[in-house]
């Protein structure tokens, strides 16, 4: 039954995607019948490690390896998932690309902004969220759930860069509630669940566009702390985000590339 959800989920998204090209100016596609019980390609979660990030505070190691091990417990998907550390330099294959930071400087070479940019713009999509580790007291995760912390400025002014996305990478809007990636799998018609932050704040993740199809999907919700803490409490919700998340990102992968 789940895989018969994932075939439709797929084959829905590959529909739904927005045109990027005149209809007359896209070429005749077949799209071959899925064969049941057959294994897809392997597809890859990559984890970014980038100069400066520390673990535990810029970015949770185990973060992807807990994400695709509640996909292999909790759900009946029939796609084999593969985590891996990657760096600017390795963008090759990469189904979703995860970057996390808190305090570090995102001092990324001209040649890796490069490698970026081409990453997105052929096809690429990039899941990036400003993390916070678990604090002590009240405020135990401190200003997790605002806008204009550290990780949020700089990434925000990153992929502004003439190399990444120009002028697209200030386009910022929110993901709204009735988007593709909240039923891809799970139902959330909420959108994002509650993150690892203080009540009252940010509640809606952003996103930017290349070529009318999502290219980069931005948190402030801290979400990915609860991938990442095997002792967390309430991880589910945040883990069926997850879910949703890499489904999204394999449809895209399906479709290729938006036509230019």
């Amino acid at each position: 039954m789940a895989q018969m959800r994932f075939i439709t989920a797929l084959l829905w998204l590959l529909a739904a995607a927005p045109l990027a090209a005149q209809e007359d100016a896209r070429p005749d596609l077949s799209i071959r019948e899925p064969e049941r019980g057959a294994r897809a390609r392997t597809y890859v979660l990559a984890s970014l490690i980038y100069k400066d990030a520390e673990d535990g505070i810029d970015r949770f190691p185990l973060a992807v390896p807990e994400l695709i091990q509640y996909v292999e417990d909790n759900t009946e998907l029939d796609v084999r998932l593969r985590g891996e550390d990657r760096t600017l330099r390795q963008l090759d294959g990469i189904t979703l690309l995860y970057m996390s930071g808190n305090n570090a400087q995102l001092r990324i070479g001209a040649e890796d902004r490069r490698r970026l940019g081409r990453f997105l713009q052929d096809g690429g999509l990039l899941y990036a969220e400003d993390v916070r580790p678990r604090g002590l007291g009240r405020f135990r995760f401190g200003d997790a759930g605002r806008s204009g912390t550290p990780f949020d400025r700089q990434f925000k002014e990153l992929v502004k860069d003439p190399d990444i996305l120009g002028a697209g990478g200030s386009r910022w809007r929110k993901v709204p509630r009735d988007h593709a990636l909240y039923s891809s799998f799970f139902a959330l018609p909420d959108g994002p669940p509650p993150g690892a932050h203080q009540p009252g704040t940010i509640t809606d993740l952003e996103m930017l566009e290349y070529r009318g199809r999502v290219a980069v999907l931005f948190s402030d919700l801290n979400l990915t702390y609860f991938w990442g803490d095997p002792q967390a409490h309430s991880r589910a919700p945040s883990l069926r985000f997850g879910v949703n998340l890499l489904v999204f990102a394999i449809a895209r992968q399906q479709a290729g590339p938006a036509l230019r």
